[in-house]
């Protein structure tokens, strides 16, 4: 697997790529990097070119200048795809990774040939409202004993990650540091009602048997979005392509094609 990492306007963006074919792009959850995909990458480089490029701000991505909206990322995506060539591609997006390709779909419309949803982190306005003050959307605090590595720890434990995710987690939030909340804020103003109309590419959205408010985001997403169809990885939960790859890698090959 190659990485490697490509100039962008928005600064310098870190990437994996492995194979040859028709591209598609990964974007992964926050605060993780490409790496959340390693796992699958291999089982998809078979058939298609796979690039997976962290968000700026997160991995070995450079911080962006300013604070990013849900726009900003997805057009920094849409510029990673015509750095590489590419002007359509499937894409791939796992909760805020999300969010960015549904942004990118509806954004750059000829740029998304097939759009992938997997536990879409769906918040109408009163939900988002709640969550501008709730512990998970803020930033930890760096305390003298390390006991901030145990909330991190904790926090995510409490979602059902096994321990290499957690870990991986972990490792995610201290890379970005300070701006390892920066997606979850963008998302915090990111009026989803009216995007998610605007994407009108065949959209397959994905969820874990284990966790029943991406259930019921799934519900909403296909009143929003025209042209969707359902796939659930039975027992899963939170953390579906880097711990269930063979079946996310099923579910992107059966709906790709």
């Amino acid at each position: 697997m190659k990485q490697a990492y490509v100039e962008l306007p928005e600064g310098r963006v870190h990437y994996r790529c492995e194979g040859d074919g028709k591209t598609v792009l990964l974007l992964h959850m926050t605060p993780l990097s490409s790496i959340e995909y390693a796992g699958g990458m291999p089982l998809l480089a078979g058939t298609y070119r796979v690039l997976a490029m962290d968000t700026p701000g997160y991995g070995e991505s450079e911080a962006p200048p300013r604070p990013y909206q849900v726009e900003d990322y997805a057009r920094v995506a849409a510029d990673f795809l015509k750095a590489h060539g590419v002007s359509r591609a499937y894409i791939a997006g796992h909760l805020t990774g999300a969010a960015i390709g549904a942004e990118l779909a509806a954004s750059y419309p000829e740029m998304v040939e097939k759009l992938v949803l997997t536990s879409y982190p769906f918040m109408d306005a009163e939900l988002r409202q709640a969550r501008k003050t709730a512990p998970a959307y803020q930033l930890f605090c760096v305390k003298e004993d390390g006991a901030h590595l145990m909330e991190i720890w904790n926090r995510w434990r409490s979602e059902g990650a096994r321990p290499e995710t957690n870990q991986m987690m972990v490792l995610g939030y201290l890379q970005a540091g300070k701006g390892a909340m920066s997606a979850f804020q963008a998302m915090l103003q990111y009026n989803a009602e009216t995007r998610l109309p605007l994407v009108k590419c065949p959209t397959l959205l994905v969820s874990g048997g284990a966790e029943d408010k991406y259930h019921a985001a799934v519900a909403h997403l296909e009143g929003l979005i025209p042209d969707t169809r359902s796939r659930v990885i039975p027992g899963s939960r939170h953390f579906i392509p880097a711990e269930r790859p063979q079946e996310f890698v099923q579910a992107l090959r059966a709906f790709f094609g």
